[in-house]
């Protein structure tokens, strides 16, 4: 009994006319048939690497002695890889081996030394880029015509050819074949070995690919990549494996703002989440930034705390510890009752109000202001807060000046523990504090 399928390797060039639009010439069209397809698929297979290695050789070793093009029409390249075959019979030795090879490197070099393009090409250089001057194999499938599914379907379907991406627009295939037709092609050979009940010889492969056809036609993005299961061929699908291998510019706009809108979203509910479960290690509330509010000394007497000190004193610990954010417009109690201006006329004004408070509590070393000190407005509960993010320092301790100490300004070393900004007054203690964080890490 006849196969329902049987393969075809062909060998085409595509040839420009003289009204500039593409012929096919083939000059080898082999078939293979056996009564288990899979058998002949192999033997397809095999006789396509022979065939594309001809190829090769001619296109590396014999140069572009035929080819046309913008880079070599009239152009006479020096060199062996660009000497033509002088005699049709001059066979390589590499395909010297067998009668078959020699039998196939004869047609194919019959078919480039008789074709009359290279003529035609060098009087009309300015249509000559629209050739493939050594062409490439194909290996296809060939269906009975009963296992058509419509009118419009061809009998012949494509498994497997050299394809590369184009340098300039990778979704413009050099060879002119779409990668989604390959898959799509490779995906039907499959459903007929299960349907028809050939044995695939476990020649079977998973691959996933990300298909250009599904995103240009709009559809949603869980569907452009999928895992198909084909049988195995030599053609290498990892660059296609990626999303967008297409090149698409509209793709990487829209890729980057959902990233950024999926960044801010998390970041206001990171924020909402840090509020709700209080103050901390690492986060820290304070209802205003410049101003005072009233306030009690350690011995219960009233005592106006100095609210940008406050603060200074907490980025500092947070800075000698594990770094944290300060949420300013919101009370003790974690409740959110939005940032006061404080006199200033609008909200770059308070950005640049903090930025002087802290050169003012840190001037001595800019890096720390301007790399691990960084305050903005966020909005949380429909209130906007100033949130200041604090970076640790992984590289060296930091010290607070304050000038508002009576008998002077003085450096200050402060620490968070719990929920608590310390100051370490003790010589002792600040040093046994830096020699375990800092310096015994960093010469360990």
């Amino acid at each position: 009994m006849e196969p329902k399928i049987h393969y075809v390797v062909r060998h085409a060039r595509y040839i420009a006319n003289e009204q500039g639009a593409t012929d096919v010439h083939v000059s080898v069209n082999r078939v293979f048939v056996h009564e288990q397809p899979i058998v002949a698929r192999k033997q397809a297979f095999d006789f396509y690497e022979k065939i594309q290695e001809m190829i090769d050789y001619r296109r590396l070793e014999l140069g572009d002695a035929e080819e046309t093009g913008n880079n070599a029409i009239g152009k006479k390249v020096e060199g062996p890889r660009n000497l033509p075959i002088e005699n049709n019979t001059d066979i390589p030795e590499m395909f010297r081996k067998s009668d078959e090879s020699q039998k196939l490197w004869q047609e194919l070099q019959s078919f480039y030394e008789g074709n009359p393009h290279r003529v035609w090409a060098l009087e009309n250089p300015e249509k000559a880029d629209k050739v493939t001057p050594y062409g490439d194999a194909v290996v296809i499938l060939v269906r009975d015509v009963n296992l058509l599914d419509a009118e419009d379907d061809e009998a012949e379907l494509t498994i497997h050819r050299t394809i590369k991406l184009d340098a300039n627009d990778p979704h413009i295939i050099s060879t002119g074949y779409d990668v989604d037709e390959l898959m799509l092609n490779l995906d039907t050979e499959y459903i007929l070995y299960q349907n028809l009940g050939y044995d695939t010889a476990d020649q079977s492969d998973k691959v996933y690919y990300w298909d250009s056809e599904r995103y240009y036609e709009g559809l949603p993005q869980e569907k452009w990549a999928d895992w198909h299961t084909i049988l195995k061929t030599p053609f290498d699908w990892t660059p296609y494996q990626k999303e967008n291998w297409w090149g698409d510019l509209e793709f990487f706009q829209n890729h980057e703002r959902k990233l950024i809108d999926e960044k801010v979203e998390m970041i206001f509910n990171q924020h909402e989440e840090l509020i709700k479960n209080g103050e901390s290690e690492t986060v820290e509330f304070k209802p205003l930034l410049f101003g005072t509010i009233p306030g009690k000394d350690k011995n219960g007497n009233p005592k106006p705390r100095n609210m940008g000190l406050e603060v200074a004193q907490v980025i500092c610990s947070f800075m000698n510890k594990y770094g944290g954010n300060i949420y300013i417009g919101v009370k003790d109690n974690g409740k959110i009752v939005g940032v006061e201006l404080e006199n200033k006329n609008n909200e770059d004004d308070y950005i640049k109000s903090f930025s002087t408070m802290k050169r003012y509590f840190f001037g001595n070393d800019p890096v720390l202001v301007y790399h691990y000190i960084k305050g903005r407005f966020v909005t949380v509960e429909d209130k906007r807060l100033f949130c200041i993010t604090v970076n640790k320092s992984d590289d060296e301790p930091v010290f607070l000046f304050n000038r508002n100490v009576v008998g002077g300004a003085r450096h200050e070393f402060y620490v968070r523990e719990g929920t608590s900004s310390l100051l370490l007054y003790d010589a002792k203690h600040i040093a046994a504090y830096i020699e375990e964080k800092w310096w015994r890490k960093k010469y360990q």
